[in-house]
């Protein structure tokens, strides 16, 4: 995918729950439920960023991706930065040659990463400022824990990175990335 992911439901159909409020993140995530927001809750934020999704979204078993498509695990995104000359300079090849704080990527893949931010438990948006894209992915941690992979870029231009993370297991379900799909 050339974007990131903006369905409002599942494989077969079912809604997925939209969370329009710091209220609703937190009410769906103590509820156990599947659910997306827009960045800042704007729906302005949908076309330009794609739809953030919480983790029950994420490994819910109707699928999130659309048929014969699936979410990435963390190896797919390093083969991904690899291929495109890897570390700093591959970032800068799927990051798009916009929205981004500072200079922009230049998009030379055509994955056109853009800095959308993410959620935070409690309904907290961070990273908002243009510096980073979080996505889930397909992997886990030895030990259970869900993979993320950041792209971020400094304000002092210096560093561009691509980071894999595995959320500490009190935190994983409370957050929202984004995800993007890759054909199976």
């Amino acid at each position: 995918m050339r974007e990131n992911l903006r369905v409002k439901t599942f494989r077969n159909g079912d809604l997925i729950t939209e969370s329009k409020s710091v209220d609703d993140w937190v009410k769906f995530y103590n509820e156990k439920k599947p659910a997306w927001t827009s960045l800042m809750w704007e729906k302005n934020n949908e076309q330009k960023f794609g739809l953030i999704y919480n983790y029950y979204a994420l490994i819910d078993p109707r699928g999130i991706t659309p048929k014969n498509w699936k979410i990435p695990t963390s190896s797919d995104f390093f083969e991904l930065i690899e291929f495109n000359g890897g570390g700093n300079q591959g970032a800068l090849k799927i990051m798009s040659n916009q929205f981004w704080q500072g200079t922009p990527g230049t998009n030379k893949s055509g994955f056109d990463a853009r800095p959308g931010g993410e959620i935070w438990a409690g309904g907290t948006f961070v990273d908002i400022n243009n510096e980073t894209v979080s996505y889930w992915t397909n992997s886990q941690s030895t030990n259970g824990n869900p993979i993320t992979i950041s792209i971020s870029s400094t304000r002092d231009e210096k560093f561009k990175f691509f980071d894999e993370t595995s959320l500490q297991l009190v935190i994983y379900n409370k957050a929202g990335f984004y995800i993007r799909g890759i054909i199976e």
